[in-house]
């Protein structure tokens, strides 16, 4: 702001962005986006520090009724939100606590919890689908056994599907690409892909920004490998 004398001082942001996964996102933009929800009547969302995962951001949403689920809220938000946006927590709360000046209380706020999927049946699974699970659950450090729900439903991100992508090139000698995990995202699809004989996506094909970023990014990791494996032996 400027002052009487005309220096100019930096009072700081005016708005309330917060960096999530590398990304800038405005709290207040995603409450608004929440908000077209017909099953949200209010709701307020902050940014919380994890250990694991670093900032992420977590819902507070008054539900419309009892039929409002968290998961149909996450829905909704999918939809309309790219996927660093989408918030990792969804709590349902009876009532927004207030300040005496009308503000939202953060303090009176619960610690969010993670939204669970829903367990699928560990039977009938193929012996891929649970080679597949068995990788996730080693990423996300949590176990998934439905080979229905998607690797970001599960509690997955753009930057721990790198990860993904290098532990399933251990794991299978099929040949796919990164971005072939966004276009199967769920283990029981990516198990009938390799089924299939992969087929990944045409060096030349139309391949989405984030599969674009991704497989530059793991072809430079797996080079990074290759490179410490050659000093290694020219140093025996």
């Amino acid at each position: 702001m400027r002052i009487a004398d005309g220096v100019l001082e930096f009072a700081g942001r005016a708005d309330d962005q917060v960096k999530v996964r590398g990304y800038r996102v405005e709290p207040d933009e995603v409450s608004a986006v929440l908000l077209r929800f017909e099953g949200v009547l209010a709701c307020t969302v902050r940014a919380v520090r994890t250990e694991e995962r670093g900032t992420e951001l977590a819902a507070y949403v008054v539900p419309a009724g009892a039929q409002v689920t968290a998961a149909a809220v996450l829905d909704h938000a999918r939809a309309a939100l790219p996927e660093y946006a989408v918030p990792r927590y969804v709590e349902l709360i009876a009532r927004l606590p207030l300040t005496r000046s009308g503000k939202v209380d953060v303090r009176a706020l619960r610690a969010p919890r993670p939204i669970r999927p829903r367990p699928g049946p560990a039977s009938g699974l193929s012996p891929t689908e649970r080679r597949v699970l068995a990788v996730w659950s080693s990423v996300l450090g949590e176990p998934v056994t439905s080979p229905t729900v998607s690797f970001f439903g599960a509690g997955g991100s753009s930057l721990l599907a790198l990860t993904l992508y290098l532990r399933l090139k251990e794991t299978f000698t099929e040949p796919f690409l990164m971005n072939d995990l966004f276009r199967f995202p769920t283990a029981r699809g990516f198990a009938a892909f390799l089924a299939r004989g992969s087929a990944p996506t045409p060096q030349g094909a139309a391949v989405d920004a984030p599969g674009r970023d991704l497989n530059r990014i793991a072809t430079a990791a797996a080079r990074r490998r290759l490179a410490r494996g050659r000093e290694t032996s020219t140093g025996e």
